[in-house]
């Protein structure tokens, strides 16, 4: 056999038995629920998020981010859903990222936020 094609052989071979260790590692395991990883996160001002978070209630989960000006175009919109009652029968909340994806580092985050004028927002 041509040296080249059994490096390439042995290669992919490799690759694939890495790959086998990887997904079985992956499948041992458990991944949080989504309302279990909701609960984990805070609030602007330190609460845990599971205060917007009522039991077996559907949850509607809206992403944005303080440089998205789409996103914050929205946040009145978003808001008054909060307050609506035909949002009554299901859980919002809103999720920014400090610290994460371009977002505002922790901390400046709540800054820029607190002088925002969303108190009903469930962030």
């Amino acid at each position: 056999m041509n040296p080249r094609t059994l490096f390439s052989l042995c290669t992919k071979f490799g690759c694939l038995l890495a790959l086998g260790a990887c997904s079985s590692k992956m499948m041992d395991t458990e991944a949080a629920t989504v309302p279990q990883a909701l609960s984990s996160l805070k609030t602007p001002d330190n609460r845990p998020a599971s205060v917007f978070l009522k039991k077996d209630k559907p949850t509607l989960i809206k992403f944005w981010a303080s440089w998205c000006p789409l996103c914050l175009s929205e946040l009145g919109q978003t808001e008054k859903w909060v307050q609506d009652k035909r949002f009554g029968s299901a859980n919002l909340i809103t999720v920014a990222s400090p610290g994460f994806l371009h977002e505002k580092k922790d901390g400046d985050f709540q800054k820029w936020y607190a002088g925002l004028n969303y108190p009903k927002l469930p962030v």
